[in-house]
């Protein structure tokens, strides 16, 4: 949870621009895997929840990124995108998956065109 006694301190472009992106990606591809059933249901569950697991430190290292705790001191977005491949390496390549890592790498072209 994000807590609101602190200064927002916004990640840096491109990554903020690249990590939003995955986000939307990531939930619209959910919305998918739920809608039209996709693979069977034991499988589309885990699925679901590699997902949400791989984006839900997202919005702190967006919104708090000054504050934001890695690992052993790891560079912040170095970590961000250890748990996007963590997904990728295990999804990515089956007949219903998505590629977090393409997403961040796609996404990363459009960055510097957000307005504050």
């Amino acid at each position: 949870m994000i807590s609101n006694n602190k200064p927002r301190t916004d990640a840096p472009e491109p990554g903020f621009t690249a990590f939003t992106v995955v986000m939307r990606q990531a939930i619209l591809h959910a919305r998918m895997l739920i809608r039209y059933k996709m693979g069977d249901p034991e499988t589309r569950e885990q699925q679901i929840h590699d997902l949400m697991d791989a984006i839900e430190n997202i919005p702190g290292y967006l919104l708090r990124h000054a504050d934001f705790w890695t690992f052993d001191g790891l560079d912040k977005q170095k970590t961000m995108m250890s748990y996007l491949q963590m997904y990728d390496d295990k999804w990515a390549k089956t007949e219903h998956g998505i590629s977090l890592m393409d997403c961040y790498r796609d996404s990363r072209g459009i960055a510097g065109t957000r307005n504050d």
